[in-house]
């Protein structure tokens, strides 16, 4: 049975996994700190920094609540099964 450690421990892996890939490869995927044609900082954010800090938390959140909602109409569908 997998553990909340276990689980934390995933998480943090790949929370900081992401942050690296992010800034190593960021040329590549296009999301340098500075493209010419805006100015620094043109979107909601202050700087890339904080984009990549805030998706690196979201993403294991988002499949938290995905996992969940699933798991729920898994019940309600057992449920209305029983109730036939």
């Amino acid at each position: 049975m997998i553990t909340v450690l276990t689980i934390l421990a995933i998480y943090f892996v790949g929370y900081f996994t992401s942050l690296w890939a992010m800034h190593t490869y960021k040329k590549e995927l296009d999301i340098d700190d500075y493209n010419p044609p805006h100015p620094r900082h043109y979107d909601d954010y202050e700087s890339n920094a904080e984009a990549f800090a805030t998706m690196s938390f979201a993403w294991p959140l988002f499949w938290l609540a995905m996992t969940c909602m699933l798991i729920w109409r898994g019940l309600l569908s057992i449920s209305k099964q029983l109730e036939k």
